[in-house]
């Protein structure tokens, strides 16, 4: 049997009401289509209307740092040690910073006694106390386990030392709004973080957070 388009086309032609069906069939597909993009903008829109402009903002400025390197990458603060800070010099820096702002710091180095194993980082500083971890514990509770209040001592090939931690706040950005004593107790927390981090780098303190 010959079914060549050119039949195919001149039966579809010469046939009305396979015309006419086809083309209420187009025309409720049309529909449909509209309708679903109706219902996915108003979705989207509704998902946007929950966010003020600071979350959109840095919802963006997540994605295209994560476009850029990696999600890990994107989610944290990290500043490299200048010309003349080492191991020993940042540590000593960061501790005496926190002994002036009356926190305790809880350090653990890769090297001496009984650190025979192999590590990634040169050191690791936890800078909450427990009433902060417990703090944010309760303004969101999968949020500990991101070790937010750990800083790290990296050597980095090719780029030397840094320092990295998690930054709360990109951690924490999304539809779900803290309450202000729990955005105000983030500010602080990152604050705390990176004027340890300024210290231990050898670079300018960061500015105090500004209360809302």
């Amino acid at each position: 049997m010959n079914t060549s388009p050119q039949k195919i086309w001149k039966a579809l032609y010469n046939n009305d009401d396979l015309r006419v069906r086809i083309k209420h069939y187009l025309a409720l597909t049309g529909v449909l289509l509209l309708f679903f993009n109706g219902v996915l903008l108003i979705r989207g829109y509704q998902s946007l209307n929950t966010l003020d402009a600071t979350e959109t903002r840095r919802l963006a400025e997540i994605a295209r740092d994560t476009l850029r390197s990696d999600l890990a990458s994107a989610t944290i603060l990290r500043m490299p040690l200048t010309t003349g800070m080492d191991t020993p010099t940042a540590l000593a820096a960061m501790s005496a910073y926190a002994k002036n702002r009356n926190f305790v710091l809880q350090v653990e180095t890769s090297t001496g006694p009984g650190k025979k194993f192999p590590s990634p980082y040169l050191a690791r500083i936890q800078a909450c106390d427990d009433a902060s971890l417990l703090a944010l514990g309760e303004a969101h509770s999968l949020l500990l386990a991101h070790l937010p209040c750990h800083i790290v001592l990296i050597k980095i090939t090719g780029q030397g030392l840094w320092l990295a931690t998690p930054d709360p706040e990109r951690l924490l950005t999304g539809g779900q709004t803290l309450g202000q004593q729990h955005q105000a107790l983030v500010r602080t927390l990152k604050a705390r973080l990176l004027g340890l981090m300024a210290a231990g780098s050898g670079q300018s303190p960061p500015p105090e957070p500004v209360s809302p």
